[in-house]
């Protein structure tokens, strides 16, 4: 009969920890889902997208501030025509949309016009809505 070493450490000890996936202990094991989506889901996100741009031309008259958010927006577009787009990268693009927006003084939940198109977006590709602020 074998004995447990009193001392092995079986979990993780730090301060921080980041990873796409995680398995601690013995015989653990982590599973990665990838997401993708069809070429009818891109079309309503490119929709919902176009939706959004417009609506933070009229909330966003100054130019400066537009063109901040903008650098995101123009990169979401460009990857929503790829043809396997990355949920987890169009997650982080909206994730960097919402903080640029807060930066410029827009909290996305305060403004309807904004978080409707976002936060559709967001359920479409299960996206969690926490990462929008909303």
């Amino acid at each position: 009969m074998r004995q447990d070493n009193k001392d092995a450490n079986y979990g993780i000890i730090a301060t921080n920890v980041s990873a796409n996936v995680l398995a601690v202990g013995t015989a653990a094991s982590a599973v990665q889902n990838v997401q993708q989506f069809g070429p009818q889901i891109q079309a309503e996100a490119q929709q919902l997208l176009s939706q959004f741009r417009t609506e933070l031309e009229r909330v966003l008259n100054d130019p400066e501030r537009r063109a901040f958010v903008e650098e995101e927006t123009k990169q979401l577009e460009k990857t929503l025509k790829e043809d396997a787009p990355s949920v987890d990268k169009i997650s982080g693009l909206l994730e960097s949309i919402s903080k640029k927006l807060r930066l410029v003084g827009v909290v996305v939940a305060n403004v309807q016009a904004l978080a409707a198109p976002l936060g559709a977006l967001a359920k479409m590709l299960r996206v969690p809505l926490h990462v929008l602020g909303l």
